[in-house]
């Protein structure tokens, strides 16, 4: 087991107390219906960590755990949609692992401007045209800057260099999107 994956099961266990803290102390004041609403988005994040962990690459399930840990603490709500079985993945291990973590953490610190939003962001994992494609949908919103992004996306591409991918940003009328693409690579 990965120390990234390690370290998402102590996150994850230390966040699971937080939400019982607060579900029993919204039943001491006698909130009954703000408990429903809680158990309602604590179940939408565990429906989402269910979709990461059928993921069959555990490289890619732990650099998507992580993220969808950052964002839980930004109050950033995330939707999964994995539409590939992943074969042929890169490269497999501990070098592809810690570099998607990476790469995941830092487009997860590019996210804090939309600390608080309840419009969900939209993870994409693809497979096409010999490339994985990882997208990251934003929802529309002001404070977006793309030069911003795309400078904070420099460090994230010399990260991918070596694996022959690359991080970049599309705007859209509708959302900003973040891309990670891989090719693909036989063992």
């Amino acid at each position: 087991m990965s120390a990234e994956l390690l370290q998402f099961i102590r996150n994850y266990s230390h966040d699971f107390q937080n939400h019982l803290q607060v579900i029993s102390g919204l039943a001491q004041l006698n909130r009954t219906e703000r408990i429903r609403e809680y158990i309602g988005q604590v179940s939408g994040q565990i429906r989402e960590i269910t979709k990461i962990v059928k993921t069959p690459s555990p490289e890619v399930a732990t650099a998507l755990l992580a993220f969808q840990q950052q964002a839980v603490r930004y109050g950033i709500p995330l939707v999964f949609d994995i539409k590939t079985e992943l074969d042929g993945w890169p490269v497999a291990g501990d070098e592809i692992r810690s570099l998607l973590v990476q790469a995941f953490a830092d487009i997860g610190v590019l996210l804090a401007f939309l600390e608080g939003i309840s419009e969900p962001v939209t993870v994409t994992v693809v497979g096409a045209d010999n490339k994985f494609i990882f997208r990251v949908e934003l929802p529309v919103t002001g404070d977006a800057s793309v030069k911003g992004l795309e400078e904070s996306l420099a460090q994230v591409n010399m990260s991918l260099e070596p694996f022959e991918g690359r991080a970049s940003v599309l705007v859209e009328k509708s959302s900003t999107r973040i891309f990670l693409v891989f090719p693909r690579r036989e063992e």
